[in-house]
């Protein structure tokens, strides 16, 4: 009975380090997997966006405020617009094209629209607005500063500082080096010669004039047009890129073309030997006999002639011969007959036997050639390209210290020309 009851209660202490070792695995494990769960989960934001809304927005604030400082750096004197409503912008895109700006955060999942970002400057009232905008995958900014060309402006444009003054100049004290004159200066009169550099005075400090040539900016050239017919009098135009009125180039080709066919008659007077009848004769001798020209011939055969050559080129227009006749063909062209036989003349014919001889004499004639010519007519062509001025070239001023190496250093020329302030 008493063993029954000790088998039933079984063995404390054996339950108790089972139950210990059971949870000494279990909190190993926690430990185990819960810092590679983490990790993992850390590597994971690293590779995607895990930022707040809050903490996107401070990123695109952040590289908005890079742009508005790279445009203000970018928009010098010859870049910004000079009509009030005029504006000019650059984009995203072109401000990393042109090393504008740099160190620009593209981290943290969040990716930039350059085409559609911009920095945009707008002339209004005497002043600028400058309008930022920002396009991202995660949301847009934007901003919006007035400018102005301040005195105290490290570059052409900055923001209104409230804590310095506004020094403007006053420009309609420019004294040139090449002027004859004089100027008042607290009652006392200065004389200012010509060609004469003006000292410094006990009555105040200068200011130097400098200047800086701004070249007029244009448009690409077009590509060349297709060739139209135009006027032959039509003159070519070629021009220097670099004159502002340059805008037009004009290339031209002339060409010979056929409009049809005329007919023409040519005439080619010449002598030929011709048989013109025949008579009764007295001679020596029974035989062949011929009279060429009111001469008597005894021939050693028939007088006929046989095609020796067709279609011969003449130098000149040939006259029939004894033994040579001539059949026209076309300008200067001309078949070759030729008497094969021999002729002797006959003297003395006054006893002897009774002939008929042919006659033969020189005959003037005509050759007449009918020909069709091609007319032609020289056609015109010309082709031309364009360009059109985007900005006009101007001469920009500044006043500022002698030598200013920030000027000379930004091409900027300094004159002989200085003024009091």
């Amino acid at each position: 009975m008493q063993k029954e009851e000790y088998e039933d209660r079984g063995f404390p202490f054996r339950d108790f380090l089972l139950k210990l070792i059971l949870v000494a695995v279990i909190v190993f494990l926690i430990i185990w997997f819960v810092p590679r769960f983490i990790s993992m989960n850390k590597n994971k934001c690293n590779g995607n966006n895990c930022l707040t809304s809050s903490e996107q927005s401070k990123v695109l604030s952040k590289n908005l405020d890079k742009m508005k400082k790279a445009g203000i750096n970018y928009f010098s004197e010859d870049k910004v617009p000079e009509k009030d409503g005029d504006s000019s912008k650059i984009t995203l895109e072109d401000m990393k094209k042109k090393n504008v700006i740099s160190n620009f955060s593209t981290k943290n999942g969040i990716k930039y629209n350059d085409k559609s970002s911009y920095v945009e400057v707008v002339k209004e009232n005497n002043g600028y607005v400058m309008n930022i905008y920002l396009k991202s995958n995660k949301g847009s900014k934007s901003d919006t500063v007035n400018l102005n060309n301040y005195s105290y402006c490290d570059v052409y444009l900055c923001e209104k500082d409230n804590s310095k003054e506004d020094k403007k100049e006053d420009t309609n004290t420019v004294e040139d080096n090449n002027y004859t004159g004089s100027y008042s200066n607290t009652g006392k009169t200065t004389v200012v010669k010509k060609n004469k550099y003006i000292k410094k005075t006990k009555n105040g400090k200068y200011k130097y004039k400098y200047i800086k040539t701004i070249k007029p900016v244009f448009t690409a050239w077009s590509k060349w047009s297709s060739w139209i017919v135009t006027s032959c009098s039509t003159k070519k135009v070629s021009c220097s890129d670099d004159s502002v009125s340059c805008l037009k180039k004009v290339q031209r080709y002339d060409k010979k073309e056929q409009t049809g066919t005329i007919t023409r008659k040519y005439t080619y007077p010449r002598t030929a030997i011709k048989f013109v009848g025949s008579t009764t004769r007295l001679v020596p001798t029974s035989g062949i006999y011929v009279i060429i020209n009111n001469k008597l011939y005894r021939a050693s055969t028939k007088y006929s002639f046989t095609l020796v050559e067709k279609n011969k080129l003449m130098n000149r227009i040939p006259n029939d011969s004894l033994y040579y006749h001539y059949e026209f063909v076309s300008k200067n062209h001309y078949n070759v007959y030729r008497y094969n036989g021999t002729l002797s003349e006959v003297i003395n014919n006054s006893n002897g036997v009774s002939v008929i001889v042919p006659i033969y004499n020189n005959v003037h004639i005509t050759d007449v050639e009918i020909v069709k010519e091609p007319v032609y007519k020289t056609t015109c062509y010309k082709s031309i390209k364009t360009r059109s001025i985007v900005r006009k070239g101007k001469t920009l001023v500044k006043w500022s210290k002698y030598n200013d190496s920030k000027l000379l250093k930004n091409g900027w020329i300094l004159t002989n020309s200085k003024k009091k302030f």
